[in-house]
């Protein structure tokens, strides 16, 4: 009796071993845009808290050009004595993509926009443009002073 495995065998085994190698790729690929995903929507969320707090000391948001979410900027958000927000979050893939800040209507609106990652998950009603690396993205999530936008 002849001992060792059939060729059929060696190819279920390696076909399903192949099979299982995609699929968990394919799900630790998609958890990790989820997760990136979520940061982006925490750290916008945390710049829209700082932001009203500014605006409850300054009656105004800050103007665009004073205050940046690129990945260059380095600043927080300081009004007076008052530091609102002392870094700056940065895109988990700030190379590739950056947080977006506008300031709208002389001080009495502002959007804040992302790109996430995940198909299917545009929120924003107007297009925004965000600054990319490549040059110039519609954002597709979108706050502002009451929420999504």
């Amino acid at each position: 009796m002849k001992r060792g495995f059939t060729l059929i065998e060696l190819i279920v085994v390696v076909s399903i071993i192949g099979i299982l190698a995609a699929v968990s790729t394919f799900s630790y690929r998609s958890s990790l845009i989820s997760s990136r995903d979520a940061r982006r929507k925490t750290d916008i969320e945390q710049v829209r808290a700082a932001l009203e707090l500014y605006r409850s000391e300054a009656n105004t948001y800050p103007a665009t050009a004073s205050f940046s979410l690129d990945c260059a900027s380095t600043g927080g958000l300081v009004f007076g004595a008052n530091t609102y927000l002392s870094l700056q979050p940065r895109d988990p893939k700030c190379t590739a993509q950056t947080y977006y800040y506008t300031q709208l209507s002389s001080g009495a609106d502002y959007t804040i926009g992302t790109i996430l990652e995940a198909p299917g998950s545009s929120t924003c009603t107007v297009t925004y443009d965000c600054s990319t690396a490549a040059g110039t993205q519609a954002c597709n999530y979108c706050m502002g002073p009451y929420g999504q936008k």
